[in-house]
């Protein structure tokens, strides 16, 4: 067991799941509802307004997957050995740092 993927492939795969390229429109949008009133995880995937992400860890190991809704669409992942914690509030502030180099 182990990693089998790089955090650029985890992007692809995000970017081509947002286009419709891996699964239709309709079932994208079945994977963004939320089950119970209050819960934020949708099948497969956490939602709020501001993106839909999925996080995993292996051994010492830890990952995120964020697609932005909100922010132009950006899709973003990291794999670190930095508690999971760690890991959203430092990819939403690289990302920041991205937008305003790019305005």
């Amino acid at each position: 067991g182990g990693w089998h993927i790089t955090p650029r492939a985890l992007v692809k795969f995000s970017c081509a799941l947002q286009a419709g390229k891996l699964v239709g429109k309709s079932v994208l949008k079945e994977m963004r509802k939320t089950g119970l009133a209050g819960s934020k995880y949708g099948m497969g995937v956490c939602v709020n307004s501001h993106a839909q992400w999925h996080m995993g860890s292996l051994a010492t190991t830890r990952s995120i997957l964020v697609h932005t809704s909100r922010h132009g669409g950006w899709s973003w992942a990291l794999v670190s050995v930095s508690p999971i914690d760690c890991l959203d509030p430092f990819g939403w502030t690289c990302l920041n740092v991205v937008r305003n180099a790019k305005s």
